[in-house]
């Protein structure tokens, strides 16, 4: 086979975690075309066979929702309550 040819290892649950989390911590997951392009430059680099393209668009979008939800968490927490409710006050106003 050709993948085994150039050392290539199919995918596996470890390497989508493995790009995955390089991704959230590395990767523009905001731009889903960079962050395309970033997740297969990663594959190639773990010399893992890329997940087909509809499940590459899957997994992209699921890197870029996590990470939304991490960096909303993350202000969140940062934010102090007057902030907050200054801010619902704002949109429940307008």
């Amino acid at each position: 086979m050709l993948r085994k040819h150039f050392g290539f290892d199919e995918i596996s649950v470890d390497s989508l975690d493995q790009v995955s989390q390089w991704m959230e911590e590395n990767a523009q997951w905001f731009n889903k075309e960079k962050a395309t392009s970033e997740a297969y430059r990663k594959f190639r680099e773990l010399k893992v066979e890329p997940p087909s393209t509809d499940r590459m668009t899957r997994f992209v979008d699921s890197v870029a929702s996590n990470g939304e939800m991490e960096f909303f968490n993350d202000v969140d927490q940062k934010l102090s309550t007057d902030t907050k409710e200054g801010i619902d006050f704002l949109i429940n106003t307008f």
